[in-house]
């Protein structure tokens, strides 16, 4: 029989009186390591207890009868057995919980869980914390109620974070609920800044090694399962860290009209002229009344609930004569006052619900419905978009549409270039739109450079571990002596778009067939040229292989570029190889061998050169621009 939320509730009771007597029992204990042990234990039993509440709330009646089970033998298995067998199995139950997902709440009106931000830590004497409660969800109409399927970006044990030498650090709320979860468990990042950084990752590498995993600067699936012991974090989560590190605001950061938006203000840079710094107040006193009066004071707080009653331009003539000094930036008291309820737990859950709401719900996931787009990239792209500059227009959207409709293979990274190109001409004034551009441009293949710093997306979590493990053998003597016939179309298209980033190669190179396509071969004239919609694809592997050229000074011969789908089945081309998306090569050099050419490809990559596959062969090098690194 399916338990009720009353027998859920006498169970957590139960749990607790269980946890206070073993809590007693190790404060008593004389000896040391046992004593170690069991307060270990108590706190295996304090996540389970957690995953029991935040089930309780979600209602998913069916698996609570097993998680109770589990707990109740757990405490009493730690009184009468030996510890070392009872912590193997608390280890156990851990990992099936944490890797079973939690569903949304019954009544949530928005498309996907939001995580709340960092929690404050609980210091009862019984190592207990909070775990993250699902936010207050605002009172938005939604007008399809049945919302577009949005990618899973967390699948196997895929990365979340990763820290660099040579790229921006990871930030934003996940980083800081990751920080938390560390000083929790003893291993101490230092500080809750939200930035994944050198204390944190040090801190991060004594809990792996701590677990019995390799010192690796990442936040793995499998890590934060077992360190956080709650549901992943979903796509909205990777994109709203992204454009909150593309902002530079954090949760608190205030500033005065630099731009005409009167004030901006928190996360994702929230604007007073449009409504968005209003919405996010109105929210977090709706869900915690009496915050703004014991943040802003009395007498501020009914001046500004007041004003928040009335229209949009009065509540602007009010903003700049009460916040603003004359020459537009914020008043002093109000940029304290405004910073102070950032840092306010119940207003950062206001400010991730408010754009989980207004701009991924309402914006971003309609719109890449209707460009039919999958990838988390394009996800993000929109996200952006939608924060920036209120998403793309209905003539971008249209122009993206037509596009595809006269070229039905058009790959997505195509559309999000046609996106971007659209995205910033829609821009009235010049002043913004190089930044624009570049905040965008990060979203095409996950690389970029916005604000003088360099970002590399597949550290952020939109990339899932890729091994092609694909390879067309070929020797020396087999190398193609003649560069393939090229059309006229093709090679003006080159001449305009890949000669200025490589020219020291030519379009007859991009068009060899391979050398399973010669005559008497098995996969003789089976394959093509590349399709039009797939040639901007080489303009970021050109640029690889003239870094080659510039660095070996030798010249380049391709024996494999595209692969039409026909002539990669034939050779036993791995299903998602990148030679039928005309952004992979298989080379050779007029000098050196093939671990030279790696050599310099892979430092090219490992600076930043480039996102993609990389290996090397007994006669040739295999390289490509998938966007995230890939070795075999």
């Amino acid at each position: 029989m399916p338990l009720t939320p009353a027998d859920i509730d006498a169970e957590r009771d139960n749990i607790t009186a269980q946890i206070n007597a073993l809590n007693h029992d190790a404060n008593a204990a004389d000896d040391a390591a046992t004593k170690t042990k069991r307060v270990a234990a108590i706190k295996k039993l304090l996540k389970i207890k957690h995953r029991l509440e935040r089930m309780t709330q979600e209602l998913q009646t069916d698996q609570l009868m097993g998680v109770a089970s589990e707990v109740n033998q757990a405490a009493i298995d730690l009184q009468r057995e030996a510890v070392e067998r009872v912590l193997q199995g608390f280890k156990d139950s851990i990992r099936s919980v944490a890797s079973t997902p939690a569903a949304a709440p019954v009544a949530a009106p928005i498309a996907a869980p939001v995580a709340a931000p960092v929690a404050a830590p609980v210091d009862d004497d019984r190592l207990e914390r909070e775990m993250q409660s699902q936010p207050p969800a605002l009172d938005v109409e939604v007008v399809d109620e049945k919302p577009p399927v949005v990618p899973k970006t967390t699948e196997n044990d895929s990365i979340l974070m990763r820290r660099t030498s040579r790229t921006h650090l990871v930030y934003g709320h996940l980083v800081g609920r990751v920080q938390e979860a560390l000083q929790h468990d003893g291993f101490d990042p230092t500080k809750i800044d939200l930035f994944f950084g050198k204390d944190t990752v040090d801190a991060l590498l004594d809990w792996r090694q701590a677990h019995g995993m390799d010192a690796t600067p990442t936040v793995t699936a499998t890590v934060w399962n077992v360190l956080l012991g709650s549901p992943l974090p979903d796509l909205f989560d990777i994109c709203a860290q992204v454009t909150a590190s593309f902002e530079g605001h954090g949760f608190s950061k205030a500033v005065g009209d630099f731009d005409g938006a009167i004030l901006t203000w928190g996360y994702h840079g929230f604007t007073w002229k449009f409504g968005h710094v209003q919405g996010v107040l109105t929210a977090t006193e709706q869900a915690n009344p009496g915050i703004l009066k014991d943040v802003f004071g009395e007498d501020k707080a009914n001046d500004l609930q007041s004003t928040l009653a009335k229209s949009i331009e009065q509540q602007c003539t009010w903003a700049r004569a009460n916040l603003l000094h004359d020459n537009g930036k914020i008043q002093q008291d109000w940029a304290g006052d405004f910073e102070e309820l950032g840092k306010r737990r119940a207003c950062q859950a206001a400010q991730l619900d408010y754009s989980h709401a207004n701009f991924w719900v309402a914006c971003a996931l309609p719109q890449a419905e209707r460009l039919g787009l999958q990838e988390p990239l394009s996800f993000g792209l929109l996200f952006d978009a939608a924060i920036q500059q209120g998403g793309a227009s209905s003539k971008t959207l249209t122009s993206v549409e037509n596009a595809a409709s006269n070229n039905p293979q058009m790959s997505e990274e195509a559309k999000r270039r046609l996106l971007v190109k659209g995205l910033v001409a829609q821009l009235n004034r010049g002043r913004f739109r190089d930044d624009v551009r570049a905040r965008r441009s990060a979203f095409i293949n996950g690389v970029g450079t916005v604000h003088k710093k360099r970002f590399d997306l597949s550290c952020w979590g939109f990339f899932a571990a890729v091994d092609e493990g694909e390879a067309e053998i070929v020797s020396l003597g087999d190398l193609p002596v003649e560069i393939a016939p090229v059309s006229g179309d093709f090679d003006s298209w080159f001449s305009e778009h890949v000669k200025p980033v490589a020219p020291d190669l030519e379009a007859g190179q991009f068009l060899v067939k391979g050398n399973s396509d010669q005559p008497g071969a098995d996969g003789a004239e089976l394959n093509t040229d590349p399709p039009r919609v797939l040639w901007d694809n080489c303009i970021s592997l050109a640029a690889v292989l003239q870094h080659l050229c510039s660095e070996s000074g030798a010249a380049v011969q391709l024996t494999s570029v595209y692969r039409s789908p026909e002539y990669n089945e034939c050779i036993g081309g791995a299903d998602n190889s990148q030679h039928k998306q005309f952004r992979a090569a298989d080379l050779v050099a007029t000098d050196g061998k093939p671990a030279d050419w790696y050599k310099i490809l892979k430092k090219f990559r490992d600076e930043g050169g480039f996102k993609g596959g990389l290996s090397k062969y007994k006669t040739f090098v295999h390289v490509d621009t998938r966007g995230v690194n890939a070795d075999w």
